[in-house]
Parts: C-alpha cells; sequence; structure tokens
C-alpha cells in the first residue's frame, strides 16, 4: 500500500526540545517553508499555531502528486518566552534568539509504499504521516562575567567596569535550506558589543579584541579568540550557531586570566585559561 495521496493534506509533527521549550504555550506559531530544490526557491507555504492544545496551519497545504516530494525548513523567533512566526522574514539580528528547523533523520515511506531510512534535511516524498520537523537556536549566545582576587595587594574594583568588544556584525540574512546565516558586509551594521550577555550572530573572531576599562582609568586589551576550550588547546576562534559561550574574565593590578565555558543550547560544556596581554 502506497503511503501517498494525490490531494491528501500535509500533517507536521513539531520538535522544540533542543530549543529547551517542552511545554506547548497557546500562541506558539512559526513558519513553514518548502522547495523543490535542496539549496534554493524556499518560499513561506504555511505558518503553523498553537491554540487551546491544538495545531492549526495556515494555510491548510497539500501534496501536489505521487512523486512530487517537497523539502521542509522551519523558521520561528523566541522572544519574551514565546516562539512567534517571523512572517516570513529572513533577517537575522542580534538580541533575536531565532529558530531554524529541517527534517531530522527519520524512517518513512518512499513513493513505492516501501520502509525508507531519510537522511536529516533530505527531501520527503507524499505520505499520510506526519513530517517532522526539529527546531534549534541559529544564533549564539555570549556572557561575560568579571571577577578580581582576594588578594589586597593586586586586587582591583570592579563597580563601574565597562568593556566594548569592536567590530562585530549585528545583521544578517539567514538562509533557509541550511540555517546558516550570511553576516551583513555593510559598515553600519559593525558595532560595539558593550553588553553583559546578549544573543549574538554566530561569526569569526578573528581580530576581535575585548577592551576593559576600570574605574581609575586602566585598560586591559583581550584577545578574544586565544581563549582555549578546557582540556585542550582548541582556541574558541569563533562563536558558532546553536552554542552558549560564558566568559569568566579574572583582573589583578598586573595580571589577566581569561577562561570560557560552551554549554546550554547544544549541551556542550567546556572551559579553559587564556594568558593574554593588557595595557
Amino acid at each position: 500500500i502506497k503511503e501517498t495521496s494525490a490531494d491528501g493534506k500535509i500533517q507536521f509533527s513539531t520538535d522544540l526540545t533542543e530549543v529547551d521549550y517542552n511545554d506547548m504555550i497557546s500562541g506558539t506559531s512559526y513558519d513553514v517553508f518548502t522547495s523543490e530544490s535542496r539549496t534554493t526557491g524556499y518560499s513561506k507555504s504555511t505558518t503553523r499555531n498553537y491554540t487551546d492544545s491544538k495545531w492549526t496551519d495556515n494555510p491548510i497545504i497539500y501534496w501536489q502528486g505521487e512523486g512530487k516530494g517537497l523539502y521542509f525548513r522551519g523558521l520561528a523567533k523566541y522572544e519574551s518566552n514565546l516562539i512567534t512566526s517571523v512572517a516570513g522574514n529572513t533577517s537575522a539580528n542580534q538580541g533575536t534568539d531565532l529558530l531554524w528547523a529541517t527534517t531530522p533523520q527519520h524512517t518513512g515511506k518512499d513513493n513505492s509504499g516501501n520502509d525508507k531510512t531519510y537522511e536529516a534535511g533530505e527531501k520527503i516524498d507524499p505520505r499520510t504521516s506526519f513530517v517532522p520537523l526539529k527546531f534549534g537556536h541559529a544564533m549564539s549566545k555570549v556572557k561575560f562575567t568579571f571577577a578580581t582576587t582576594d588578594n589586597d595587594d593586586t586586587k582591583v574594583e570592579l563597580s563601574e567596569l565597562t568593556f566594548s568588544i569592536d567590530g562585530i556584525v549585528n545583521k544578517g540574512t539567514i538562509d533557509i535550506s541550511n540555517g546558516k546565516i550570511k553576516l551583513s558586509e555593510a559598515s553600519e551594521d559593525k558595532q560595539s558589543l558593550t553588553e553583559s550577555e546578549k544573543i549574538v550572530i554566530p561569526q569569526s573572531l578573528e581580530g576581535k579584541n575585548m577592551k576593559i576599562t576600570l574605574k581609575d582609568g586602566t585598560t586591559y586589551t583581550l584577545d578574544l579568540p586565544k581563549c582555549k576550550v578546557n582540556n585542550s588547546t582548541t582556541e574558541i576562534a569563533e562563536w558558532k550557531a546553536g552554542e552558549s559561550y560564558e566568559y569568566t574574565i579574572t583582573l589583578a593590578k598586573e595580571a589577566i586570566q581569561f577562561r570560557a565555558l560552551i554549554k546550554d543550547w547544544n549541551k556542550k560544556t567546556g572551559s579553559g585559561d587564556a594568558s593574554l596581554d593588557w595595557d
């Protein structure tokens, strides 16, 4: 028996566990994009809405016939503890948690009705069963914490400390086909990051320095990509999608220590220390 219908409704199952969103809330919504090509031609086909404990699609979409498979992707934003549609907008902006979905590896039917293992992101043949969509974070998250020593001779005053990281790209466009964000090349979209905790666009840290200024005017300059992951020689040379970076920077009168953890969004942890120059 073929698991296909020439005019059947396309049904979806939604997995938001990777974004730590296990309990559905009324008002949750996201956009579904489809294409006949894996890499190009995606357009928003429907918006899914969760209300009164059930999903509805606006509009309802249908398979177009046997053998006419589709690639499926999803997109939403997470703000104020709610996942909502982006209304088809593929812009990526610093501070907004952008969520992207693809079809995960799963077992379904092919056009002949035989069992088939579909690889992640593969074209889905028409079926009567659900098309699974699994969401993850398309952005990165960073957090900076500053500390000093307990030694009266070396500790520094941390109150009114400020810092900046110049040249951080804060805008881009997400490629619906693969979830990767293309960085804006406009000069006005390169700004200084000055907040201690922020959702940021994934990007290379090459040439990125952090300048720290204490209340008394003392400044420290850190070579950001020189921090190493815990118990390894691997440097954190970029902020990657789906990862949360927690940096701890310890300042003393004539020294500085720098460590980072990679955690949370993809449940990967690490830590490390780096020796950096200071001014």
